[in-house]
C-alpha cells in the first residue's frame, strides 16, 4: 500500500510568491511603460536605476511609482515617530 504525501511541494509554494526583484523589462511592464521610457525616467531620477545585477527591488519601484503619482505615504520613515502617532490616535502609551 502506497502512502500519498500530503505536503505541498516546494515548487508549488514558490509559485505563489511575488518576486522581490525584477529585471528592466519586467519593471517597465509593472509601470505600464516601455523600457525606453523607463530608462528616460531613471535618468531623470524619477524611477530607481537598476543595480549591478541588472535588477530592481519591487518595493523600491512601488515607492517610486507612488511618489510619481503624488501619493503621500501614511507613515514616516522614523519608526519612533510612527509609534508616537499611533499611540496618540489609539490612546496607547
Amino acid at each position: 500500500m502506497e502512502v500519498e504525501d500530503k505536503r505541498p511541494s516546494r515548487n508549488l509554494l514558490l509559485t505563489n510568491l511575488a518576486p522581490l526583484m525584477v529585471d528592466k523589462t519586467m519593471a517597465a511592464q509593472l509601470c505600464s511603460m516601455s523600457v525606453a521610457t523607463y530608462d528616460k525616467y531613471a535618468r531623470q531620477k524619477l524611477l530607481p536605476p537598476m543595480n549591478v545585477t541588472g535588477r530592481i527591488s519591487v518595493e523600491a519601484l512601488r515607492q517610486a511609482v507612488f511618489r510619481l503619482d503624488g501619493v503621500v505615504q501614511g507613515f514616516a520613515d522614523d519608526a519612533d515617530a510612527a509609534l508616537a502617532r499611533w499611540e496618540a490616535e489609539h490612546g496607547g502609551g
